[in-house]
């Protein structure tokens, strides 16, 4: 307990103060302690929208997939060629029996690389469709790669990080 509220009091107060002993005189020490500070960003917009899932079984490459998860990519870029295509890695959960701790840490017990083609939209940004057989949620998905019109392709790098999660709205009829 009294670890816990030690750390705690160092994350408040921001800077601790310590007696060093040099030479037989106390000397008053300030040692400032932060938290690194990421600068990762995105140069690519993105936002995930869950699709409406018609209910039909659709039997793909001699198998039965009974569930999965529909998501639409959305991606804007100020890049003066439109993205063509992408490489996406996708976390999520599958149908199996697990316990999932809940909370910004979830990593999901599944993931899957994709590639996807983009259209281009009337908004200036282009899209494209993710269908995730086997999938019951999908956590998170990250952009790795994006190929533009002119033929030049952007991967991401140690300070680029592309996430994004997507809105948890689910339509269920499309009426």
């Amino acid at each position: 307990m009294t670890r816990a509220a030690f750390g705690i009091a160092l994350v408040i107060c921001g800077s601790l103060t310590l007696a060093a002993q040099d030479s037989g005189k106390p000397e008053m020490k300030t040692i400032y302690l932060t938290a690194p500070v990421l600068a990762a960003t995105c140069p690519i917009d993105m936002f995930a929208s869950q699709n409406i899932w018609n209910h039909t079984i659709a039997v793909q490459k001699g198998r039965n997939e009974k569930f999965g998860q529909r998501i639409t990519l959305t991606l804007r870029d100020s890049h003066p060629d439109r993205i063509v295509a992408g490489t996406v890695r996708v976390q999520g959960l599958t149908g199996k029996n697990h316990v999932v701790q809940t909370g910004p840490a979830q990593n999901g017990d599944s993931a899957r690389t994709l590639k996807v083609s983009f259209a281009e939209r009337s908004d200036g940004s282009v899209s494209g469709d993710l269908w995730l057989g086997g999938f019951t949620s999908i956590i998170s998905i990250q952009l790795l790669e994006a190929s533009y019109a002119d033929g030049s392709t952007w991967r991401i790098s140690g300070h680029d990080v592309c996430n994004v999660k997507p809105d948890p709205i689910m339509l269920i009829s499309n009426r």
